[in-house]
């Protein structure tokens, strides 16, 4: 059990499940366990890494910060429940060794900036982000982007900027673009009846 703050700067793995009531992410969290973060998540880099789940429930606190690169590999899932303004750069989805790297926002997820989720395909094995929450781009003349597949299910609202989806995907969801803000579409991006 961890019972105070943690700093994760070299690879830590959990192979069962633990609740981090703070983490300071600048290295690999991996493993097979469900790791669910519980008070506050500060992550300026690193990686989040296999076959295990990150949970982030309503409530914690994600501070983003700095434009270093930040990524979920390899079969990892995080999944939000609280909302996030990701600012700084894009997270990265990678297929290294094996797909399913997946992003599921089940809360409010800002873009920022010129902030966004890129697709770094190894091996051509499948990764997502699923929205079943909000996602919204903010920041006037900035350009944000979703090159990973996507799996729309919620509202996605571009307020400001403009937001480019060029990974496909299905989309049930809502998506709203406000006057001046731009919505570009530029890969199969299905809309089932």
């Amino acid at each position: 059990a961890v019972t105070g703050p943690l700093t994760i700067a070299g690879a830590v793995n959990f192979a069962s499940e633990v609740t981090l009531p703070d983490l300071t992410l600048t290295g690999t969290l991996g493993g097979s366990g469900r790791v669910t973060i519980g008070g506050v998540l500060r992550w300026s880099s690193g990686t989040m890494v296999g076959s295990g789940v990150t949970v982030l429930p309503a409530g914690t606190v994600v501070e983003i910060s700095t434009g270093n690169a930040k990524s979920v590999q390899d079969g990892r899932r995080l999944v939000v429940e609280t909302p996030v303004v990701w600012t700084g750069g894009s997270l990265f989805l990678d297929n290294r060794s094996v797909g399913g790297a997946t992003v599921e926002n089940r809360s409010e997820w800002t873009f920022a900036d010129g902030a966004g989720v890129a697709w770094s395909n190894f091996n051509g094995l499948p990764v997502a982000f699923v929205n079943a929450g909000t996602v919204v781009k903010s920041g006037a003349g900035t350009q944000s982007e979703i090159s990973a597949p996507l799996g729309n299910e919620g509202l996605m609202k571009v307020n400001e900027g403009t937001l480019r989806l060029t990974g496909g995907g299905t989309s049930s969801g809502v998506l709203e673009v406000a006057a001046g803000a731009s919505l570009r579409l530029t890969s199969g991006l299905d809309f089932p009846a």
